[in-house]
């Protein structure tokens, strides 16, 4: 898990996790969602990261909303930059009765 973090890190445009002994926060959430990846792969790596940080060390919920829920929703998608391609982690609410 650290090396996969690590490499999703390393190659994405800032998207900052938080360390293995701290709790997410609304804060660092929030900075990873806004953060651009260079390829899917990449994105997907960050994002399953995130899971996996979230499944190992649980944070406080936010008004009701786990992170564990808040990235259950999170999806990998493509957007079209001036330079080029960007992945970005998307959210996919499912639609309430």
């Amino acid at each position: 898990m650290i090396a996969a973090l690590s490499l999703a890190l390393a190659l994405a445009t800032p998207a900052p996790t938080p360390s293995h002994a701290k709790a997410w926060t609304p804060h660092s959430a929030a900075a990873l969602l806004d953060a651009s990846f260079p390829s899917e792969q990449v994105c997907q790596t960050a994002l399953d990261a995130a899971r996996e940080h979230e499944r190992l060390t649980p944070s406080k919920p936010v008004h009701n909303l786990s992170y564990a829920r808040l990235f259950a929703q999170a999806r990998c998608g493509s957007a079209t930059h001036t330079n080029g391609v960007i992945w970005r982690i998307r959210m996919h609410w499912p639609r309430r009765p």
